[in-house]
C-alpha cells in the first residue's frame, strides 16, 4: 500500500506477470496475467507424432481494487476472466471461458458486531467446432450464468456464544445448448433449446457454543428455497462439536443435511470440457442427503505433524445417473 511493486516470470510453457500498489492513500490495487504458448512447443514434436499439428492455448487476467474508507469500512472490487482452446485434430477444436466479477462490503459496526455484503455475477461457457465434413460441420456451444448477492452477519452475545447469521439469493441463467451449422458450406439444420432460469434463495443462522475450555459446539439451521416452474423448500441443519481430550489431541463429531437444485451432466463419450448443468424442475426434483462424520485429530512430534483419523457415513436421494 505504500509502493508499486510486481513480478514478471517466463517458462518452458507458460509466462505470467503481476502489479500491485497504491491509488491514493486508502486505496490499493493489483491487477496479474498469465498466458502459455504451447503451439511453439506442439510444433517442436517429432514429425510422426499424432499431436505435432494440434493448438492448444490458454490466459487468464485478474484484477482487484480495495478501498478503505476508515477502519471499520472496506470496499472490495475483483474480477477475473480466463479462456482456453484446443485441438488435437484436423476437424475438432475446443474453447470455454470463465468470468465472475464481485463487488464486497466488510464492516465493523462495533466489537461485537460485524457485516459482509457481497454481490456479483459469474459466467461459463464452451464453444465445439466440427467441421471435418463441410457439408454437415457445426458449432455446439453451452453457457451458463449467475447473478448473485449475499449478506452475512457476525454477532457476539458473550464469551461463551456468537451468532452468525444472513441471507443470499442467486439467479439462474442457462442456455442448455445451441448446435448452429459452420461455414458457408454447412447444411446443419440449427436447433436453440430454450433458455432455463430460477431463483434460489437462503436464509441462515448458527451459534457458535464454547461450552468450556474442553468442549465447543457449532449449532446451525439453513432454509433453501428454489423457484423454477416449480416451487421447492426445505431445511438444512448442521451439528457439530469438538471435544479436546488433552494438548494436541481433540475429539470431532459432526451432522449436516443439504440440498441442491442444481445437476451436472457430464460427457462420458468423450474426453472434453463439455459439462452442463440442468436445474430441477417438473420432472426433476432437488437432490438431498445427509452425512454423519467423526475423527480423532491429533499433533504429534512437538506439533510439527498432524495427524487423523476420520469415518463418515452419508445417504442420498434423487442422486441421477445419465446416459451417454
Amino acid at each position: 500500500n505504500k509502493n508499486v511493486s510486481g513480478s514478471l516470470s517466463a517458462g518452458l510453457p507458460t509466462a505470467r506477470g503481476h502489479i500491485e500498489g497504491p491509488l491514493g492513500k486508502k486505496t490499493t490495487f493489483i491487477a496479474a496475467a498469465r498466458a502459455t504458448y504451447s503451439d511453439w512447443l506442439l510444433g517442436l514434436l517429432p514429425e510422426e507424432s499424432e499431436y505435432r499439428n494440434g493448438t492448444a492455448s490458454f490466459y487468464d487476467i485478474s484484477a482487484g481494487v480495495t478501498h478503505k474508507f476508515n477502519g471499520k469500512n472496506t470496499l472490495q472490487l475483483n474480477g477475473y476472466y480466463s479462456d482456453d482452446a484446443f485441438s488435437f485434430s484436423v476437424d475438432t477444436s475446443y474453447r470455454y471461458r470463465n468470468m465472475n466479477v464481485s463487488l464486497k462490503w466488510n464492516s465493523n459496526f462495533n466489537e461485537r458486531n460485524s457485516m459482509e455484503a457481497t454481490a456479483g455475477y459469474d459466467k461459463y461457457g464452451y464453444v465445439t467446432v466440427d467441421d471435418f465434413n463441410p457439408s454437415q460441420a457445426y458449432e455446439m456451444s453451452y453457457d451458463i450464468g449467475q447473478i448473485y448477492t449475499k449478506a452475512k452477519f457476525r454477532t457476539l452475545l458473550n464469551d461463551e456464544h456468537s451468532l452468525v447469521y444472513g441471507a443470499d439469493v442467486l439467479h439462474y441463467d442457462i442456455v442448455p445448448g445451441r448446435y448452429l451449422p459452420y461455414g458457408n458450406s454447412s447444411l446443419a439444420v440449427p436447433k436453440i433449446m430454450e433458455k432455463e432460469n430460477a431463483v434460489e434463495g437462503a436464509i441462515y443462522m448458527s451459534d457458535v457454543w464454547n461450552v468450556s475450555e474442553k468442549l465447543s459446539a457449532d449449532c446451525g439451521v439453513r432454509f433453501s428455497m428454489f423457484n423454477s416452474d416449480k416451487f421447492y423448500c426445505g431445511p438444512e441443519i448442521r451439528l457439530s462439536g469438538r471435544y479436546i481430550l488433552k494438548d494436541g489431541v481433540s475429539l470431532k463429531l459432526g451432522f449436516n443435511s443439504m440440498r441442491q437444485y442444481i445437476h451436472m451432466l457430464s460427457n462420458t463419450v468423450s474426453i472434453s470440457p463439455t459439462d452442463t448443468w440442468k436445474l430441477s424442475d417438473k420432472e426433476l426434483k432437488p437432490q438431498s442427503g445427509w452425512q454423519l462424520a467423526g475423527g480423532l485429530y491429533a499433533s504429534v512430534f512437538r506439533n510439527r505433524v498432524d495427524a487423523s483419523v476420520e469415518v463418515y457415513y452419508k445417504r442420498m436421494r434423487n442422486y441421477l445417473d445419465y446416459k451417454s
